[in-house]
């Protein structure tokens, strides 16, 4: 069986369930925003990332519902309340008025290389760039970043796994 790499991005919790079908409240973080309606959930359970189909996305009260396939009742949904949730990158936004939170991430390549410690974060509309201090503590570098370039952003480790382009670090 071939291994599949997840490139997700922790984006809220579930809440409490919504009436008796099964339908859950999804609260985001503050600096998250959804580009498209969901397809896929990932609920962490015990520490990993359970996928689950949105069936159904809603409303209510301004507070973000979802139904998750093969879950129909309120007891059903209950024991995913508190659950971290995740999506796939591609379907968020990190919003760049909340991007000075990144400082002190540690970055990580696409093939899971940590390259080094966020120590600032340069905005020139429309462009953000990140600027890294190396691990080897060498030197800093300027990597420019964009969400198309975000592969997975974990707040809990604090690390931000992103697309660098080939020998840019050489430069």
């Amino acid at each position: 069986m071939k291994d599949v790499e997840l490139n997700s991005v922790e984006i809220g919790r579930l809440g409490k369930p919504y009436g008796y079908s099964g339908a859950i409240h999804v609260y985001l973080d503050d600096d998250v925003e959804l580009l498209d309606d969901l397809k896929f959930l990932f609920v962490s359970i015990e520490g990993l990332p359970v996928p689950f189909r949105v069936t159904e996305q809603g409303s209510h009260n301004g507070i973000l519902t979802v139904v998750l396939d093969r879950i129909d009742s309120k007891e059903g949904i209950e024991v995913f309340k508190n659950a971290k949730i995740s999506v796939e990158a591609h379907c968020v936004s990190i919003e760049s008025s909340t991007s000075n939170e990144l400082i002190g991430y540690t970055v990580i390549d696409h093939h899971k290389v940590i390259i080094g410690e966020i120590v600032d974060i340069i905005e020139q509309d429309p462009l953000l760039f990140l600027k890294v201090r190396l691990q080897d503590l060498s030197k800093e570098i300027i990597i420019p970043f964009h969400d198309d370039l975000l592969l997975d952003l974990s707040q809990n480790t604090r690390t931000l796994t992103i697309e660098i382009a080939d020998g840019l670090l050489h430069l």
